[in-house]
C-alpha cells in the first residue's frame, strides 16, 4: 500500500470517526478521484475526492443534487452521507457505495426510462 494512500485512509478515519478500509481499484479521472471504502459503522462507501481549490463548492453542489434526485424516488442514486475537508487531501464527497458491475442492456434501457420521466 502506498504512503499516499495510508495518508489518505488516516484522514478518512479522523474526519468518518470510523474504521475504514479500502477495496476493489481507486480511479481517477482527468477532475476527480475516487475510491471504495469498508467502514464499520457505514458499511461500504464511495469517497470522491479533489484537491484543487473551489472543490468543496462543486462536492456540496452534487451533495445538494444528489439529495434531491434521491428525495424523488424517480431513479436511484447512492445516497449522500458527507463532504469532508480532508486537509492536505483537499474535500471529499462520501456517498453511499453502489456496485456499478454486472450490468446488461435491459438495466440501461430502465436507466435511460427512469432519467426521461425525471
Amino acid at each position: 500500500m502506498s504512503r499516499a494512500t495510508e495518508t489518505m485512509e488516516e484522514a478518512l478515519r479522523k474526519a468518518l470517526n470510523d474504521e475504514v478500509k479500502p477495496f476493489g481499484r481507486g480511479g481517477g479521472g482527468c477532475i476527480n478521484s475516487g475510491r471504495g471504502y469498508e467502514t464499520k459503522s457505514l458499511g461500504k462507501i464511495f469517497v470522491k475526492s479533489n484537491i484543487k481549490k473551489g472543490s468543496d463548492i462543486m462536492f456540496r453542489g452534487e451533495f445538494a443534487s444528489l439529495k434531491a434526485m434521491l428525495e424523488t424516488g424517480a431513479v436511484r442514486v447512492p445516497r449522500p452521507i458527507s463532504v469532508l475537508n480532508l486537509g492536505a487531501h483537499g474535500w471529499a464527497l462520501v456517498t453511499d457505495y453502489i456496485d456499478m458491475g454486472g450490468g446488461n442492456r435491459q438495466d440501461l434501457v430502465k436507466l435511460g426510462t427512469q432519467l426521461a420521466r425525471s
